[in-house]
């Protein structure tokens, strides 16, 4: 099973509590969260909201939504992969402490508490089988959001893939001269309103 971009404090509950009730349900030998998981608000390039949530309480939620993840599926492979959100708490110390950025490398993990919660962590597009999962800000120009997902993403990865960070939900097969077919998706999205992105 793979989610991605719930964007907690943003989060929308009706679906994330939709997606728990199916996982229960279908109960997967593998939990893949496939990054944007936590949203970073403060930390973000956009103008902020003072009166919104902190870094520290948007990590402590993430936290309890992994350790509830963790507590329903105790026997899953448990895989987190970072997006472009996870990503502004290492550019946010690189562009402004980046003199101690080395004693502090590693730090999302370990304020999540991932190895505790026996949860792998990813940085990097990975394949299970034949399956590629990225979460979709890899590619140049990353924030770009094209309407056919599927087809930007092909010209890159030329295999099958699941992709989040897009917010749409889009699928496609493609076929090369040799007559094999690669299927490809793109996932939606489990958040609400936020103050930079109403029409999401």
């Amino acid at each position: 099973a793979v989610f991605s971009d719930v964007h907690i404090p943003f989060q929308d509950d009706l679906a994330i509590n939709a997606m728990i009730e199916f996982l229960q349900e279908y109960r997967p030998d593998i939990i893949l969260l496939l990054g944007d998981i936590i949203d970073f608000y403060q930390i973000s390039t956009f103008i902020k909201n003072p009166a919104k949530k902190s870094v520290k309480s948007e990590i402590e939620e993430t936290k309890i939504f992994l350790a509830e993840l963790r507590y329903l599926f105790p026997d899953a492979q448990i895989i987190y992969k970072t997006g472009n959100h996870e990503d502004r708490l290492e550019k946010y110390i690189f562009q402004n402490a980046k003199q101690i950025a080395d004693l502090i490398s590693n730090l999302l993990p370990l304020q999540l508490g991932l190895k505790e919660l026996n949860i792998e962590y990813k940085t990097e597009p990975f394949a299970i089988g034949k399956l590629w999962f990225l979460h979709g800000h890899e590619k140049p120009g990353g924030a770009y959001n094209p309407e056919y997902i599927t087809n930007v993403m092909w010209q890159y990865i030329h295999d099958n893939f699941v992709v989040g960070h897009f917010h749409r939900k889009q699928q496609k097969t493609f076929k090369n001269i040799s007559g094999d077919t690669f299927w490809t998706g793109a996932l939606g999205y489990l958040a609400g309103e936020m103050d930079y992105a109403i029409l999401n």
